[in-house]
């Protein structure tokens, strides 16, 4: 199921201009490489091992969705491997968007890692700490259960839902889509693990749309 996402993703063109509005500044970058399907622009200050990881990263390394019930709108965010960061605003919640989707149907998240190309360019995430986030992700059990982190709230009916999500390629090369967190306003569930609480950390260094205050466990 996974092989048509990761040639999807491995379509996604790199754009160099950036604009303002999330993520650190560009990551430094010099040699460029073309093929027949995208242009692959290459870091050059990077280790020797740290290169390794950057170059088996799948094309799309995370995606964020958050739904305002307020506004009835759905913002996606992408991290793509070059640490472009990219923006989709939905004016209306999708019908197919529910609270059983957000949480478990990763077949929903396959789908909007599809329309990446349809984003705006809104920043640049710091490379590597990009890979740094990749190697806790290579690390998680992913079969291991996703469970409450409840955080202390003043709000009894929560006004946005929350997904993040992540791809990572496995022993066959493949891209392999995961949960690392989603929730409410008054909490969020996360891989029982402690590469589950790093990674969802991590990922808010990027993104902080959130605040990360666990109350008790």
């Amino acid at each position: 199921m996974f092989k048509k996402v990761k040639k999807v993703l491995t379509a996604v063109l790199f754009c160099s201009v950036l604009l303002s509005g999330c993520g650190d500044s560009p990551p430094s970058e010099t040699v460029t490489e073309t093929t027949e399907q995208t242009t692959v622009t290459t870091p050059t200050d990077l280790t020797e091992e740290e290169m390794g990881i950057w170059e088996s990263m799948p094309d799309i390394v995370t995606m964020r969705v958050l739904v305002n019930f307020v506004n009835e709108t759905v913002e996606v965010l992408y991290i793509e491997k070059s640490g472009t960061m990219k923006k989709i605003l939905y004016d209306e919640i999708d019908e197919s968007f529910n609270e059983i989707d957000i949480k478990r149907n990763l077949k929903w998240a396959e789908d909007k890692f599809k329309n990446v190309s349809e984003a705006e360019i809104c920043g640049a995430a710091d490379l590597k700490k990009l890979i740094q986030y990749y190697r806790i992700l290579l690390a998680i059990d992913n079969n291991s259960p996703i469970i409450p982190r409840f955080k202390l709230t003043s709000e009894i009916e929560p006004r946005d839902q929350y997904g993040i999500y992540a791809l990572r390629n496995n022993v066959n090369d493949n891209a392999e889509i995961m949960l690392i967190s989603e929730g409410y306003t008054a909490d969020e569930n996360i891989h029982n693990d402690p590469n589950g609480d790093e990674a969802y950390i991590k990922y808010i260094e990027f993104d902080p749309f959130r605040e990360v205050h666990f109350s008790f466990y």
